[in-house]
């Protein structure tokens, strides 16, 4: 990946972050990653936030979701109706 690639894709991540969504990578090659590592975005994506194939990614937010869904029982199990 170039310089400009990669400053695309630091745009990308910036503006999702500010939009509160999550920015996941999957099945990132050697290279990409070698150059994604000499610079911040590995940080600002994360590692929790990376993967090596499609199917682990959905996984993870499948995961992820019944864990904010159990959070919201949780911190509301009446279901807030009235």
């Amino acid at each position: 990946i170039d310089s400009t690639g990669m400053a695309a894709l630091r745009d990308v991540i910036r503006k999702a972050h500010r939009d509160r969504t999550r920015v996941i990578l999957v099945g990132v090659h050697a290279q990409p990653m070698v150059a994604l590592g000499r610079t911040e975005l590995l940080d600002i994506v994360g590692d929790e936030n990376l993967f090596g194939t499609v199917q682990e990614a959905l996984a993870a937010l499948q995961d992820d979701r019944a864990e904010e869904a159990r959070q919201t029982t949780i911190a509301n199990p009446g279901g807030g109706g009235s």
